[in-house]
C-alpha cells in the first residue's frame, strides 16, 4: 500500500488532486486521539482555533462540516486506517461510522481504506483476485523465471542454459503444456510447481536435463488427469450425479464456491455421498476454518474438469439413459 501511494504521489496530476490522512490502531488508541491527528494532517488547526467544544460528537460534526462543505471539484482526501480492526474495538466506533457516512453519502470525495491482518465476521467474503494471463503469457513468464540473467558469471553456461530453456517451451512440449493447462484446475500453479521441481534438482541439472525434468513432470500431470477418471469411473450413480450438479453449479455461478444445500436439498443418502466426494478428493473446502459452520452449508471447490466428467459419462456403459442425458446438457456433447 505505501509502494503504491509513494508511485501515485510521484505523478503530478495525481498528487496535487489528494490529501492523505494516515491513522494507525497502536498509535490512535481513541477516537479523540484520531479526531485530533485528523484535523492537524488537514491543516485545519487554523479553522478549529480556540473552539471549545462541549462533547466528542460535537467537534466531530464540525470536523466533518468541514469536509462536508467541500463539492466534487474539490480534493479528495485519502484515509489510510491501519489495524483497522484496532478501531472497531473503540466505544461506539463513532469515528469509522461517521467516515464511512461521509464516504457513501457522496458530500464529499473521500475514500476510506482499511488495513489489518485479522479476518471479521465477512472474513467467507474474501475476493482472490488473479492475473489473467493467456497460455503464451504464461510460458512466457516461465521462460522468464528459469533464464539466467546477463550479469551470470559464465556467458557459456548462461547462453546453453537459456537455450535449453526455450526449447522446453517449444512443440511437441508445448502441445502436453496445453493438454495440461486445459484439464487441470490449478493451471494458474503449473508453473510454479514446475519451476520448484527444478530449483530442487539445481544440483544435478544441466541444461540437457531440462528437457527430460520437464517431458516427466507433464507425465506426472498427466498420470494425476488419468487417476481422476479412473477413480471418477467407479463411482456410485448416486455420487456421480452429485458431481455433474456440482459441475453444473460451477458453470452456473462460473466457478464460486458452493454448499451441500445448493447442490441437493434431500435425504440422509445423498449427504453420505457427498461426504464420499469430500473423502476422495473430488470436491475440498474452501477454507480450513469452515469446521464451525454446519456441514450442509460449509462452501466446498470443485477438484474435477468438466472434460474429466464428460470421459466418464461416454465411457460408462451402464449409466441409465436420463442420468446421460442431463451429464450432456451440463457439460456439453
Amino acid at each position: 500500500m505505501r509502494k503504491d501511494i509513494d508511485r501515485a504521489s510521484e505523478r503530478k496530476e495525481i498528487a496535487s488532486n489528494y490529501l492523505l490522512v494516515k491513522l494507525n490502531g497502536f498509535t490512535h488508541t481513541d477516537d479523540k486521539i484520531a479526531l485530533k491527528d485528523i484535523t492537524r494532517q488537514l491543516h485545519l488547526e487554523n479553522v478549529v482555533g480556540d473552539r471549545v467544544f462541549g462533547s466528542f460528537s460535537e467537534n466531530l460534526t464540525f470536523l466533518l462540516e468541514c469536509l462536508k462543505s467541500g463539492g466534487e471539484q474539490s480534493k479528495t482526501i485519502v484515509f489510510v486506517v491501519d489495524e483497522f480492526d484496532m478501531f472497531c474495538s473503540h466505544k461506539n466506533q463513532t469515528l469509522l461510522y461517521n467516515l464511512f457516512d461521509v464516504a457513501q453519502s457522496a458530500q464529499a470525495p473521500i475514500l476510506v481504506i482499511g488495513i489489518t491482518c485479522r479476518l471479521s465476521r465477512f472474513s467467507h467474503r474474501q475476493l482472490h483476485l488473479f492475473p489473467n494471463f493467456s497460455f503464451e503469457e504464461y510460458l512466457g513468464i516461465m521462460v522468464d523465471h528459469l533464464s539466467l540473467p546477463n550479469d551470470f558469471r559464465s556467458r557459456k553456461l548462461r547462453e546453453e542454459w537459456n537455450a535449453s530453456v526455450k526449447v522446453i517451451t517449444r512443440a511437441p512440449l508445448k502441445l502436453k503444456y496445453v493438454t495440461v493447462y486445459g484439464h487441470s484446475k490449478t493451471h494458474r500453479f503449473l508453473f510454479l510447481g514446475f519451476l520448484a521441481y527444478l530449483v530442487r534438482r539445481l544440483a544435478i541439472c544441466m541444461p540437457t536435463f531440462l528437457q527430460a525434468a520437464a517431458i516427466s513432470l507433464m507425465h506426472v500431470s498427466t498420470s494425476e488427469h488419468i487417476h481422476f477418471i479412473l477413480l471418477a469411473a467407479r463411482l456410485s450413480m448416486l455420487e456421480l450425479s452429485l458431481v455433474i450438479a456440482m459441475v453444473h453449479l460451477t458453470k452456473i455461478y462460473d466457478g464460486e464456491p458452493f454448499n451441500f444445500e445448493m447442490v441437493y436439498k434431500g435425504s440422509s443418502q445423498v449427504g453420505k455421498a457427498f461426504q464420499q466426494l469430500e473423502a476422495s478428493e473430488f470436491v475440498q473446502p474452501v477454507s480450513r476454518s469452515l469446521a464451525t459452520v454446519q456441514y450442509e452449508f460449509r462452501l466446498m471447490q470443485l477438484l474435477v474438469d468438466p472434460s474429466q466428467v464428460h470421459e466418464v459419462v461416454h465411457r460408462s456403459s451402464s449409466l441409465p439413459t436420463e442420468l446421460a442425458h442431463w451429464a450432456v446438457s451440463v457439460v456439453g456433447s
